[in-house]
């Protein structure tokens, strides 16, 4: 697996000073309140499900995650965005903490990992290194949803010194090996007027190419459900030992079967359950 050459000291000092700007990023709520609702209509989340917000910043996704009814957290390398989204979203029951997403003590926890435009993504290896994708996915829980949400221009020669706008074929080569990964490039307005029903292929054809043509920004997507952890025949064997420890006793005790059919029995299931 690839290393990640992301410096985060150098980012969080960064967005320290630049955080100390109120609303340093100038998101249009009427814009993405609806966006956000969209996204998890589509994602089926329940209300009430807990969601981490990696890179909040200073807070402004987290606090409509919580204003949706959802369990928020919002989690940045940088002290000053924290101290920014405590002040301005702490209201809305959405907590933030310090700390850097790709080693958060919190594997397996969250219905849904949610991560815009996120600093280590913005890399030139973007397509084949996805040591950063995992690091959040072990965060979200058997059966939970990653959002991969990323902020590009999909004309040519809109590079810029500071960002990569990725391509959206980059985005599916990233994402190709994540067999339930579903990609869409959304220019916003759309779920404002159609919802979640925006996230279907010929929409995403007409809005590449209202970006291609005009420039138009974006919000490549990527919405992966995490699969169940698959049982192991070491596994198996453990819960077929349990089931057996339990039960043993009593049939032994009323007589119904002796010990040495129980243990044939308990070989079969755990190759049999293994398959």
């Amino acid at each position: 697996m690839k290393v990640s050459t992301f410096d985060s000291r150098a980012e969080a000092n960064h967005y320290n000073v630049a955080y100390l700007r109120p609303e340093y990023w100038p998101y249009r709520r009427w814009l993405y309140y609806p966006f956000i609702r969209a996204l998890v209509a589509k994602g089926k989340l329940s209300q009430g499900a807990s969601v981490l917000d990696a890179g909040c910043g200073q807070g402004f996704f987290t606090g409509l995650f919580a204003e949706l009814g959802f369990k928020a957290m919002g989690v940045d390398l940088s002290a000053t965005g924290i101290t920014s989204a405590r002040a301005h979203y702490g209201s809305t029951g959405a907590v933030f903490e310090v700390g850097d997403v790709l080693a958060l003590p919190h594997r397996e926890t969250f219905d849904c990992v949610f991560t815009r435009s996120l600093g280590p993504y913005s890399a030139a290896d973007f397509e084949s290194n996805r040591v950063v994708t995992e690091a959040l996915l072990e965060h979200v829980k058997p059966g939970g949803l990653f959002i991969f949400d990323y902020y590009t221009r999909l004309k040519r020669k809109m590079e810029s010194p500071d960002w990569r706008h990725h391509s959206m074929r980059s985005v599916r080569k990233h994402f190709e090996s994540y067999p339930t990964a579903r990609v869409y490039f959304s220019l916003r307005f759309d779920t404002v007027l159609l919802g979640k029903m925006t996230f279907c292929a010929p929409l995403m054809a007409a809005n590449c190419l209202v970006s291609k043509i005009t420039g138009l920004g974006g919000e490549a997507l990527a919405l992966v459900r995490k699969e169940p952890a698959i049982r192991t025949f070491s596994t198996w064997r453990r819960c077929v030992n349990k089931l057996k420890a339990i039960l043993l006793p009593t049939l032994l005790t009323q007589g119904f079967i002796d010990i040495q059919l129980i243990d044939h029995i308990s070989s079969y299931a755990v190759v049999f359950l293994s398959i």
